[in-house]
């Protein structure tokens, strides 16, 4: 192939001045670029510019080894069922007719992490059906040992009530271990089944023991020293006189805060006596 062969025409006279020129210097740029190939020993147009690629060697396959049977797999460790959505304490406790049916629906209760690790049945309210007064601590540790007979020594000698006058339970139902405050999850899951343990016992004072209870009854965020010294409404139940002193525990532990909380059962003493005068009522 030669540079002459690819020149183009030459245009024909009476095509415009304009055209003309810029087809003379594309052919000129032509056959300079032509006239570089064949300086170059090309004589034809290559298909393609670029070598073709060598075609890819294949792998050599790895030498297989026999294939060992594969052990069974472990059998998957019992799970226990989890709570359905309608046996949560929010949708049966408010309709619980009477105590019995609610403390059977809470010896069956799952609804809280607490109640999946517990090592004994939950533990119900326990007392008189129509009390005087209630006395809620956070866990059922408040029902027997040491703190169970400060509490008695509390109700009888301090307040000067029979066992058929009051009425003791807790926020969580299930014991936590090491004896730990029970973890919110589980207070809340209970709230439910406390709020109706008191709708149906009515008692006209109930006694909080410690900052958890007191804040869990008032609906409050506050510190122990704010929630003593006034009386709270309950949700749900008009007209009971809600008292907030110092937990068991605490009070195992310290003379002066003895002292402290007997200021808060001459309270509840006073209005105790107010009410066995007027027969029914809430304290002033």
């Amino acid at each position: 192939m030669t540079a002459a062969a690819v020149i183009p025409p030459r245009l024909d006279p009476a095509e415009p001045d304009a055209l003309r020129l810029e087809a003379d210097a594309l052919g000129r740029a032509l056959r300079a670029q032509l006239e570089y190939f064949e300086t170059l020993g090309v004589t034809g147009w290559p298909r393609d510019l670029l070598p073709p690629r060598p075609p890819a060697r294949p792998r050599a396959a790895a030498p297989s080894s026999p294939a060992r049977p594969s052990a069974p797999a472990p059998p998957a460790a019992p799970r226990r069922p989890e709570t359905a959505e309608a046996d949560h304490p929010a949708l049966w406790a408010p309709t619980a007719p009477d105590r019995a049916e609610l403390e059977r629906r809470v010896a069956a209760c799952q609804a809280c992490p607490l109640a999946r690790v517990r090592s004994s049945a939950p533990a119900p309210g326990r007392g008189s059906d129509h009390p005087r007064l209630a006395v809620v601590g956070p866990d059922p540790g408040l029902h027997g040992g040491p703190r169970g007979e400060l509490l008695s020594a509390m109700l009888g000698k301090g307040l000067e009530l029979s066992p058929d006058e009051y009425y003791i339970t807790s926020l969580a139902k299930c014991s936590p271990p090491d004896g730990d405050e029970p973890p919110l999850p589980a207070v809340r899951a209970c709230r439910p089944v406390l709020l109706r343990e008191l709708a149906l016992t009515r008692p006209p004072i109930v006694l909080a023991l410690g900052e958890l209870t007191g804040r869990q009854l008032t609906g409050r965020e506050e510190p122990l020293g704010l929630l003593r010294p006034a009386s709270h409404p309950i949700e749900g139940l008009a007209g009971v006189w809600l008292r907030v002193t110092y937990g068991l525990d605490h009070l195992m532990d310290s003379i002066e805060l003895k002292r402290e909380a007997w200021k808060d059962l001459l309270k509840i003493k006073q209005a105790l006596g107010r009410l066995r005068d007027s027969g029914n009522g809430r304290p002033a």
